[in-house]
């Protein structure tokens, strides 16, 4: 269903127990920030094998539990501006 959203710039998603992230998210080519905080991922590079499908991804806000991680979503998104409120100077 959410697919249906071609022109959507902005999805909140946090908050809703999600484990992964649907494919289904693929088709929104005009997201520019996706929020995605406090979901039980239990797979973090699934999560953003999905997130690298979307093309303007600007912004994520993203619960993270290490600078580990940090790292891995910011090589898994090299279009990335902005991680969880920080520029990521590149």
């Amino acid at each position: 269903m959410i697919s249906k959203f071609k022109n959507l710039i902005e999805l909140d998603i946090s908050n809703n127990n999600l484990s992964n992230l649907p494919s289904s998210l693929s088709p929104l080519n005009s997201l520019k920030t996706m929020k995605v905080m406090h979901n039980p991922f239990t797979n973090l590079e699934s999560v953003l094998k999905t997130l690298a499908t979307l093309p303007n991804l600007e912004n994520l806000e993203i619960t993270l539990e290490d600078e580990k991680e940090v790292a891995l979503v910011l090589s898994s998104l090299p279009k990335l501006l902005v991680l969880n409120g920080e520029g990521t100077f590149k």
